[in-house]
């Protein structure tokens, strides 16, 4: 009797839910137990079938399960750490983990949900540090544009065995800062209020959309029942440079120029290495008055220029991150 009261007592100390956590120390607690009970006690002896789990291994020298029946292998001659759900009986639910291992040949799982793989190749050890949530930057992108890798894509697992769900009483869940838009073209975001169940997940994505110039950072918060408490949080941390486009400040755009010649002034941006300024009298974009080719000065002086009164049309390039962008002004003619 007190072999079960201590049994049913760690299963209901260690029933929890966690994106990032998981049972395996519990479970195993219960196994050890287990044994040690039955090893002086009668025991009941029955028949028993083998059944092949997973597929598409070649040599798998190492296996691991943790506390929600997740069994992970260390599978030799295809240079993989691999994971399987409780109960995957073929290949179809076979996915790999990391990358980049040299013959593993041994593995491990933690009570927070890391796997450590032994390489035989590499003569290391390595860690796949699955507990803590990840930073992510972005490259640098001009104000206003969505930076070329957007979108990024984080994936919440609950690898518990009870229902994870993300709290509906604390506004938007997950949330998303500012310059860091959600990616509502992911049809499997995290959602408050749904729950996620054990051995499933959901994906928080994101986009760079900088609204300002400079440094920017921010988290994407997620409240939730990790490890049974209430409002628990975790936060993906954001990252990255927003560029500013510089702009001409004199003459002042759309008016009427006092002579022959000028001194146009910009301001310098954020992220800018070079400039150019082009004069035209065609059309936008035209620079059959004057060319400064590229210059690394906020100032350029024209001379030169029509006093007839016609339109005229300037343009400034800033060399930005490996790619010209500009900004487009018109002038009258003195």
């Amino acid at each position: 009797m007190a072999t079960r009261a201590l049994h049913a007592s760690l299963r209901a100390s260690y029933r929890h839910a966690s994106p990032f956590l998981h049972t395996a120390r519990a479970l195993l607690a219960l196994f050890l137990l287990a044994s040690g009970s039955l090893a002086f006690a009668q025991t009941a002896s029955f028949s028993y079938a083998i059944t092949t789990l997973g597929g598409g291994f070649r040599s798998p020298v190492g296996v691991a399960v943790d506390g929600s029946g997740n069994v992970y292998i260390a599978d030799y001659d295809n240079n993989a750490v691999k994971e399987m759900p409780a109960g995957c009986a073929s290949s179809s639910c076979v996915t790999s983990l990391g990358g980049g291992f040299g013959h593993p040949s041994g593995v491990a799982v933690d009570g927070s949900g890391n796997v450590y793989v032994a390489e035989w190749l590499n003569n290391a050890v390595k860690e796949l540090n699955r507990a803590t949530p990840p930073s992510l930057s972005f490259v640098a992108t001009t104000v206003g544009s969505t930076s070329s890798d957007s979108p990024k894509t984080v994936q919440v697992a609950n690898i518990g065995n009870q229902p994870l769900i993300f709290a509906a009483d604390v506004g938007s869940n997950p949330g998303y800062p500012a310059n860091f838009p959600k990616n509502t073209s992911d049809t499997n975001l995290c959602a408050s209020g749904t729950p996620l169940a054990q051995g499933t997940g959901c994906d928080v994505s994101m986009s760079f959309e900088p609204t300002a110039a400079g440094a920017l950072a921010g988290s994407v918060l997620l409240t939730d029942n990790n490890l049974n408490q209430t409002n628990a949080a975790q936060r993906i941390a954001l990252s990255e440079t927003g560029f500013g486009v510089p702009a001409v400040t004199t003459p002042a755009p759309g008016s009427t120029l006092a002579s022959s010649s000028a001194t146009f002034t910009w301001t310098t941006g954020v992220g800018v290495t070079q400039y150019l300024l082009g004069i035209g009298s065609s059309g936008v974009g035209s620079y059959d008055l004057f060319n400064s080719t590229p210059i690394t000065a906020a100032q350029a002086s024209v001379t030169g220029l029509p006093t007839n009164g016609e339109k005229l049309y300037a343009r400034l390039y800033s060399w930005i991150n490996g790619a010209w962008q500009y900004n487009d002004y018109t002038y009258t003619a003195q």
